[in-house]
């Protein structure tokens, strides 16, 4: 503590030492000639000042000393958090619903497409639009600065009036190959290393859920932002050199990709083109022969009928090749046909990659599992349905790059049968179980699924219902056979997949075998808008008690407290 401030005033400093009492602790301290302030050496306090008091050469050069040294010191804190901005990265989502906060798919997407040295420029077409589509741009501008911060070498854009004011950058536009007239309301992806293009209206960066009413409501119904997936599938599409293209395998039965009735899987196929950018064609073996050369991966959903000799030549050829297949088998009576197997070339083929296929159904008896969500009560409990032992979620998985996006998500299995992983595969030949039901599970023998049936002549779980092998790629450039068969081709159908179900298995389960599984990784959960609601009845009453009476006399008991505290 200083004994004196020095006022302002005139310098003057008296001619010869003078000696006075430090206040602090009474220590004599002698002030020499020419200065008017020293420090006490017992307690270091200033001793001195007064009218005229004028700081020697000493203290004025440790005062410029002390003021030069903060300023470096301040200087050398801003450019290190400069510094510190600039190579560590950090953001925050500071919305409710976390709609800004990249999902890990698309983290990864980007990291990806750092390391591919391309770069893309992304143009948002704008014109009139409605309030919906209004906030979907302001939305999307938002979610590609989120973009931009975390990739900006790679990721460009620039949104455009379709008036006069852009005119000529929309001309300009269209001299881009593959862009030869733009349409209103749109956002265009263009990478520049392959004259890659994709489109997609404003329209798909939002998700208007189902009217509980009936009719057309859009407008006083919330949607769902989705632009984060609408975009990330924009950029993947045109990096990816060559294109991702499946055929669907015919002739037997199977489920086809332009099917709309309720097992069928147009909508899996739409989901494909729409969000995973992939290209679909049937193939049927028995005019072809020949798997194509451009296939990514062939699908066998639900075969009914058996495989010709030639047809099986051509798919062994394909997978000893190093092909990738999704194969998805429902239960009896349709594989079946007694004892004997309608698809027993296929089958004993899959037991060559140590993947057997049961004759049995799968069963769960674990309520929790059979209990199949269906609404929300109006104080938000959840209303369920029993579905019964063979209609079942499953939450048990194998550690795997097709199960990453899975853990701690039910999947749902419509009468699945049991495909599971031999006790001693062949050599060379990794297999894994990818989903399982409980232990509480049952493998039911087929021909007893619709009859009770004694626990004795049941298979005691858990019962596997989907595994995945792999064979090869050990030396560089070697081709890598993947095939993964799941126990369920319903759960892919059209109406199962409105609600997820075994879709997301299945999807997961295509990147795997496409070679993107890189892209397995869970999309962030949107929470919902918080919503103010009116108390009533107790609740109602202790916020009047509490508003109207506590609170004013709490801040009338404090004012109190601190008047006495003031005149004491």
């Amino acid at each position: 503590m200083e004994n004196v401030v020095p006022p302002p005033g005139p310098e003057t400093a008296p001619a010869a030492p003078q000696t006075l009492t430090c206040s602090q602790c009474a220590t004599p301290v002698t002030i020499p000639a020419g200065e008017t302030i020293a420090r006490c050496p017992a307690c270091g306090a200033h001793v001195g000042g007064g009218p005229g008091v004028r700081f020697g050469t000493g203290w004025r050069i440790a005062i410029a000393a002390n003021v030069a040294l903060m300023l470096v010191i301040g200087l050398a804190l801003l450019i290190g958090l400069n510094w510190l901005a600039n190579r560590y990265f950090f953001r925050r989502d500071a919305t409710f619903s976390k709609k800004y906060t990249l999902s890990e798919r698309t983290v990864k997407l980007l990291e990806h497409l750092a390391t591919t040295k391309k770069k893309v420029q992304i143009y948002l077409i704008q014109a009139e639009m409605d309030g919906r589509t209004h906030q979907a741009l302001q939305h999307t501008l938002q979610l590609l600065e989120e973009y931009q911060a975390r990739c900006r070498d790679n990721v460009a854009y620039e949104p455009l009036d379709y008036t006069l004011a852009d005119l000529k950058k929309v001309a300009e536009l269209t001299k881009i190959p593959n862009i030869r007239e733009l349409e209103r309301n749109e956002v265009i992806f263009y990478c520049a290393n392959n004259s890659k293009t994709k489109r997609i209206g404003f329209g798909e960066l939002y998700e208007a859920p189902p009217s509980p009413m009936g009719g057309d409501d859009s407008e006083a119904r919330e949607f769902k932002f989705k632009g984060d997936s609408a975009l990330a599938a924009g950029i993947e599409s045109v990096i990816d050199d060559t294109p991702t293209k499946v055929y669907y395998v015919t002739g037997h039965g199977e489920y086809g990709k332009d099917d709309w009735d309720i097992f069928g899987i147009a909508q899996f196929d739409k989901r494909l083109h729409s969000k995973e950018n992939y290209e679909s064609a049937e193939l049927n073996l028995a005019t072809k022969l020949n798997v194509p050369a451009d296939a990514s991966a062939v699908l066998i959903v639900r075969p009914r009928t058996p495989f010709a000799p030639n047809e099986m030549e051509a798919l062994r050829k394909y997978l000893d090749g190093g092909g990738r297949a999704l194969i998805l088998l429902n239960p009896t009576p349709e594989i079946y046909e007694g004892d004997t197997p309608k698809i027993d070339d296929l089958i004993a083929y899959l037991e060559s990659w140590g993947i057997t296929v049961g004759k049995d159904v799968a069963a769960e008896r674990d309520p929790e599992h059979t209990q199949r969500p269906v609404a929300l009560g109006l104080n938000g409990q959840l209303i369920g349905e029993s579905t019964g032992p063979m209609v079942f979620t499953v939450t048990e998985y194998g550690y795997h790059d097709i199960t990453r996006p899975l853990q701690g998500v039910g999947t749902w299995f419509f009468a699945a049968r049991s495909v599971s992983r031999m006790q001693q595969p062949p050599e060379g030949i990794t297999v894994t179980e990818l989903a399982s039901t409980t232990a509480n599970g049952l493998g039911m023998p087929e021909n007893k699924a619709g009859e009770k049936v004694p626990i004795s002549d049941c298979r005691p779980g858990p019962i596997s219902v989907a595994a995945c092998a792999e064979k090869g790629g050990t030396e560089p450039g070697a081709a890598k056979t993947r095939i993964v068969v799941i126990g369920d081709a319903d759960g892919i159908g059209n109406e199962a997949h409105k609600g997820g179900a075994m879709s997301e298995l299945a999807i997961a389960s295509l990147r795997w075998l496409v070679n993107k599984e890189f892209l397995n990784t869970a999309d962030p959960v949107v929470e919902d808008q918080p919503k103010l609601q009116t108390p009533v009845g107790k609740d109602r009453r202790v916020v009047l008690v509490f508003s109207v009476f506590l609170m004013p006399v709490m801040f009338l008991s404090l004012g109190a407290v601190v008047w006495f505290l003031r005149r004491k």
